[in-house]
């Protein structure tokens, strides 16, 4: 089933980017969800918009490594361990 329109729950985002499935709904759907969220971070310490985007798009690939490599333990929602990550790519 597509995910384009659908609210998408942190179990479910991390089954289909570890199965492959869904990938690029899963990845729209995260963006739809929490990038103004996280991108709020950044341009409320001296950054703008596009400086969220682009460590948006590092946010992602880092996720995503670390969803294939098992290493994402579900100890936090997802929500607050991508403003966790957000915070650490922006600040180094």
């Amino acid at each position: 089933m597509a995910t384009n329109s659908k609210i998408l729950s942190d179990k479910e985002v991390i089954e289909n980017l570890s199965a492959n499935i869904h990938l690029d709904d899963t990845i729209k759907y995260l963006y739809r969800a929490h990038f103004e969220y996280v991108g709020r971070f950044v341009v409320n310490n001296s950054g703008d918009w596009e400086d969220a985007e682009d460590i948006f798009q590092e946010l992602m690939i880092s996720f995503l490594h670390l969803v294939k490599a098992g290493k994402f333990r579900g100890e936090a929602s997802i929500k607050t361990f991508l403003y966790s990550l957000n915070r650490n790519l922006w600040l180094n």
